[in-house]
């Protein structure tokens, strides 16, 4: 992926980053941060398959 490109998609993705000059961290440190946000991403995926799982359950119950 190029740089640029990586540079795009965390700005568009990341609240803390969208208005960082990002130009001057390494690949690696972008790298990271990717990375970072993608776990973010597959958590918070996560909480809400289990809340809305959760809440069938509840449903079916009642």
């Amino acid at each position: 992926m190029k740089r640029e490109n990586l540079i795009e998609i965390i700005k568009a993705h990341s609240d803390i980053y969208a208005n960082t000059d990002l130009s001057e961290f390494t690949d690696t440190q972008l790298l990271n941060i990717q990375n970072s946000l993608f776990i973010e991403l597959r958590t918070n995926i996560k909480h809400r398959l289990k809340k809305e799982e959760n809440k069938t359950k509840e449903q079916g119950n009642l």
